[in-house]
């Protein structure tokens, strides 16, 4: 029995003893306590405190048991006995056929049994009674409901409300817990309303008429046991509540890396709830840096670009690129020098003299990044940033630069020549009293030392000086002294020359720590040097009205409108932009603030709440713009390049997040031409323009671009041709782009005169930012050859060529000839033969004829003898039909020599007057073929 049951059997016996108690004097047997589920079903048992038997045989004449007897029960007993063992008389107590509980109709059930022999009748004995107390076990079988089909309330915009409205719900289950609701949820999102275990409705931020007029949200209940209702309609009416402020200025606005601007209240309008006449109005739109590490988004470049970039002089020395370093090096995300991490114990840069002419004469400028510690103690010593010092025997300290107690001080010691100028009393020492020294925080620090005056600028902006601050010391100057001649320079530490050693060491990081000497820089090359890439503008002066004002703060961190008239001011305001020209700013949160002063006519001030906006820089991810194309190399023939030819067919355009590791191009074609689902790959992204370029001008007359126009259109893409390529321009999917290349055809109406043509193909992405590979696409054209046939004389009398060729072709032996299988007279045979000889000896004669004029030599000078030079004008050469191979094709020209071989055959050497790659000779070799020749002498006159 589980510690559950038991608790319940144990007060289920607490109520039998009442029962019993109360009806002592009708019941003095044994009592049996059980439970049973609400859900129990036909056949299942009642769970018993102790086993049913006859305990008492009392009454009982047979030994044997045959059932039980109810008494005192319902009507609608659910119950029923059923015998086990008919001897001890064992049964039990099941939920009877038809039987059902429901506990919150009935939650317990008392009756009484008696067991009975087998006898009937008069003759049957029976025991005594014993009482049966059952109770039922609740179920959480019922689910919340709700005493309403919807709710609804008003709320006044601009108030928190603790208790807006009251959810009720019931259960209609009939025990503790499950009776009970425990929980209310609002299931519909984003809405401004919280619901308690009580069912009271809240707001959690003030409702704004303006924005929304009604709410409308889902609730649903949930009671102890878990069981949740149906959703419930809540419906809020926000009541309009005039009080002064702006309105249509947005709390959050995202400012895109690249655009550059961003409007911050370009549909501001101040709301007076006409509560006065305003005579005043001023608001100050006021940008807050404190979140930047330098209280500025500068430009991420070096001081050496800055200095270049601001027009300084060419003359700076940058003195941690001239020192050897064997420090720590770090980088940072604001400062692209490098940084040199003090340790403040042996962390210094020692410059050697040949580098560096330390003496810096009675003007100079030094410029510095630095980053100090923001602890602070008194007793803590000295902090060199540079020290020039004698080298051995002294300690003198020529000049130096350094830190005490959060005190930034400049010592400069001048050397005395003895004159009675150079030996008074003088300025010596200037100690500047800066908060920024110990804040932990970058900051850009400028000195500029002219004769006796010395300046500090700290971010750009010059130290405003006080009567004590800085502190300045007068001192004697230094009079040379015999026994040290040389000297150090040290950055991060001094060298002191008595002790051989550096000494008071810096504690920090120091970047791009450069010094003019001999020179001072200029204000504005200074307030150059740190001029935010952030800030608030305005560009709209001409929109000013009379008696309106504009003004900005030097950081141009701070904007402050003026004037009389509501209307005025507001436009005003609507031209206020935040500027960002970094190329990749410090991503994050900007907040703004827009404070009002409102002055009525009674002199009295209109309180106008102040509008909060935060600007949120997002950093967009480079992607890496990829153009491909499997071959780039293409062969046409001239008729296909009449019709055109489509260059960029199987063009594939992609663009790649740079968070993959792509170290170069030919690794991101890998991925491309290896990725089966794309990967990285974002076809959504927008183009802005693709560029096709030719290499040289294309003569429009007969060679010119084709692209489907109606297929461009769809795509709101503009297309402008030239004679040096086509442009593609708008804003559209990459897809879109490289459906429209993959269109575009190349038309030459003249391919004979063309042999290649070179493309190039670039694509522009995020309005120019990012830039695509170029792609290099050529086209090469295969010409014709036309194939010229010589037909020599004899061979154009068909007779001939019939007689003399399917006669002699094949002949079985030299001289031997092969007549047709017919039968032919005697005489016509004779005169075959004779013929056939006579052709036989006229060739023979005509073969010596040839073989004496080819040894001849072929050029004539002009110095041998005309009477010996051949006449071959009217010469034709013939193809012996009698030759073992034939010859098919002549070829167009054909150009020959005499050679004497072991085997004494004539050679003809025949090379087809085509270009190279032709298909009659791809490589471009000569075809040697061997063939005898007969001369055609009917034409010769003797």
């Amino acid at each position: 029995m589980t510690p559950k049951m038991a608790l319940r059997f144990l007060r289920l016996v607490t109520l039998s003893t009442a029962i019993v108690f109360n009806n002592s004097a009708a019941f003095h047997g044994h009592v049996y306590h059980g439970l049973v589920r609400e859900d129990a079903m036909e056949g299942d048992n009642v769970e018993l405190d102790s086993p049913l038997y006859v305990r008492r045989r009392n009454g009982l004449t047979s030994e044997e048991i045959c059932g039980y007897t109810i008494y005192r029960a319902p009507i609608s007993l659910p119950f029923k006995m059923v015998l086990l063992e008919p001897l001890t008389g064992s049964a039990k107590i099941v939920i009877a056929d038809g039987g059902r509980l429901d506990y919150e109709k009935q939650q317990r059930y008392s009756f009484e049994i008696s067991a009975h022999d087998c006898n009937f009748g008069s003759n049957m004995s029976r025991s005594e009674r014993e009482l049966v107390l059952v109770e039922v076990e609740d179920i959480n079988d019922h689910r919340p409901e709700w005493v309403r089909s919807s709710f609804a309330a008003d709320a006044d915009e601009g108030r928190i409300y603790d208790r807006l409205l009251q959810l009720k719900a019931k259960d209609a289950d009939g025990s503790d817990p499950f009776s009970r609701i425990c929980h209310f949820h609002i299931v519909t999102k984003d809405v401004p309303f919280e619901a308690d275990a009580d069912g009271v409705i809240h707001n959690t931020e003030p409702l704004d008429f303006q924005l929304k007029q009604r709410h409308v949200f889902e609730v649903t209940a949930e009671d102890c046991g878990g069981l949740l209702s149906d959703v419930v309609t809540v419906t809020v009416t926000v009541n309009p509540v005039c009080f002064p402020r702006w309105t249509g200025i947005s709390t959050q606005v995202d400012f895109i890396t690249g655009t550059h601007y961003l409007l911050l209240a370009a549909n501001a309008r101040l709301n007076t709830c006409d509560a006065c006449n305003l005579t005043q109005l001023d608001v100050t739109v006021k940008f807050d840096t404190a979140h930047l590490e330098k209280d500025c988004d500068l430009d991420s470049k070096s001081i050496k670009t800055q200095l270049k970039l601001c027009g300084a002089s060419e003359n700076f020395v940058n003195l941690a690129s001239i020192g050897d370093w064997t420090g720590n090096r770090s980088s940072s995300d604001e400062i692209k020098d490098d940084v040199l991490d003090f340790d403040g114990i042996e962390d210094a840069i020692v410059i050697d003299a040949e580098k560096f002419q330390c003496n810096v004469g009675s003007k100079f400028t030094i410029v510095t990044w630095m980053k100090h510690s923001a602890e602070f103690d008194l007793t803590h010593d000295k902090e060199q940033i540079l020290c020039y010092s004698d080298s051995r025997v002294l300690n003198h300290h020529k000049y130096s630069l350094f830190l005490h107690n959060c005190h930034l001080i400049l010592l400069l010691r001048r050397q005395s020549d003895g004159n009675a100028d150079s030996s008074r009393f003088q300025p010596t020492e200037w100690r500047w009293k800066v908060e920024e020294v110990c804040d932990g925080s970058w900051h850009q620090y400028a000195i500029s030392f002219d004769l006796t005056e010395a300046r500090l600028y700290i971010d750009g902006k010059q130290f405003v000086e006080t009567r004590h601050n800085p502190m300045i010391i007068d001192d004697w100057p230094l009079h040379p002294a015999k026994s040290s001649h040389s000297t150090r320079f040290a950055i991060g530490a001094c060298w002191h020359g008595r002790n051989h050693e550096l000494g008071e060491f810096f504690v920090g990081q120091l970047a791009g720590l450069s010094i003019l000497v001999n020179a001072t820089e200029t204000d504005h090359v200074i307030h150059c040097l740190h001029m935010c890439q952030e800030r608030l503008d305005f560009t709209r002066l001409d929109d000013m009205e009379t008696a309106t004002s504009v003004s900005l703060n030097s950081a141009m961190s701070s904007i402050t409108i003026s004037g009389e008239s509501v209307h005025a001011v507001q436009n005003l305001l609507r031209r206020v932009n935040y500027v960002n020209t970094r190329a990749e700013p410090t991503s994050g949160h900007r907040p703004l603030s827009i404070s009002t002063n409102a002055k009525c006519s009674d002199g009295e001030q209109l309180l106008v709440d102040t509008s909060n906006v935060l600007v949120t820089v997002v950093k967009i991810v480079k992607p890496v713009l990829l153009l491909h194309l499997p071959v780039a190399n293409l062969l046409t023939d001239e008729d296909e390049l009449k019709e055109g030819v489509k260059i960029f067919a199987n063009l594939s355009l992609v663009s790649l997040h740079s968070n993959g590791n792509y170290q170069n191009l030919s690794s991101v074609q890998m991925v491309l031409e290896n990725s089966e689902d794309g990967g990285d790959m974002d076809n959504q992204s927008k183009l802005e323009s693709c560029l096709v370029q030719v290499d040289s001008h294309l003569d429009q007359s007969y060679e010119y671009f084709k692209f489907p126009s109606d297929l461009f259109s769809q795509l709101n893409l503009v297309v402008d041709t030239s004679e040096d390529g086509i442009v593609i321009s708008g804003s559209d999917v990459i897809s879109s782009y490289q459906v429209a290349l993959s269109s575009i055809e190349y038309l030459n109406t003249r391919p004979g005169d063309m042999n290649q043509r070179y493309f190039t193909i670039r694509c522009t992405e995020w309005t120019g930012q990012f830039i695509s590979n170029q792609l290099d696409v050529t086209l090469e054209v295969i010409h014709k050859i036309l194939k010229a046939t010589v037909i020599p004389d004899a061979l154009e009398n068909e007779e001939f060529v019939h007689s003399v060729v399917h006669r002699l072709a094949k002949p079985t032996k030299p001289g031997t000839i092969v007549l047709n299988s017919r039968d032919i007279g005697l005489g016509m045979a004779i005169m075959i033969v004779l013929c056939v000889g006579t052709l036989i000896i006229l060739t023979v004669l005509g073969a010596l004829k040839l073989r004496s004029v080819y040894e001849r030599p072929n050029d004539i000078g002009l110095d041998e003898k005309p009477e010996m030079e051949w006449d071959n004008s009217a010469l034709t050469i013939t193809v012996n039909p009698m030759e073992q191979e034939m010859y098919e094709e002549p070829a167009d020209e054909c150009s020959y020599q005499s050679n004497d071989t072991e085997e004494s055959e004539e050679e003809i050497t025949v090379q087809e007057n085509g270009p190279e790659g032709s298909d009659a000779d791809e490589g471009g070799t000569e075809k040697v073929i061997k063939r005898d020749l007969e001369w055609d002498d009917s034409t010769l006159t003797y």
